[in-house]
């Protein structure tokens, strides 16, 4: 059976959620390192500025079809975008909008998984006020 009569196969509730799947194991390690960057006892702000950066420039290249190492450079409105309302919602309230505790008392799993919904919901988004850019070409 080929890939596209696979993909056909698929409806498209199943098809966003392989999306959501393929994003998720995509970026858990990014969040992983970015929620541990916000523990008091580790906290550096290196790593924090790197890791949104490298989610930034994921979706960037996920709703753009650019290569992630250049996503920043070749769309600069598009991961502008994404950074400033993921930056806006998310990663300046982790407290507020994920019940992050900063001393290390909240269920890390759980926190990882609320940050991905809020940031992928989020960064999708941007594909609206984007519409030329945010094509979802193939990445070459």
């Amino acid at each position: 059976m080929s890939a596209g009569v696979m993909a056909a196969e698929l409806t498209a509730e199943e098809m966003k959620r392989a999306l959501r799947n393929a994003c998720w194991l995509g970026v858990r390690f990014a969040i992983a390192r970015y929620l541990m960057a916000n523990l008091r006892s580790r906290l550096n702000g290196a790593e924090k500025a790197e890791r949104h950066r490298e989610l930034c420039s994921f979706y960037t290249a996920v709703l753009t079809g650019e290569d992630q190492d250049r996503a920043a450079a070749f769309q600069p409105e598009v991961y502008g975008a994404v950074h400033r309302r993921t930056q806006g919602v998310l990663t300046d309230r982790l407290d507020e909008s994920i019940g992050f505790d900063p001393d290390g008392g909240s269920d890390h799993v759980a926190n990882m998984r609320a940050f991905f919904e809020i940031f992928h919901e989020t960064a999708f988004g941007v594909a609206a006020d984007f519409p030329e850019a945010c094509k979802c070409r193939r990445i070459e």
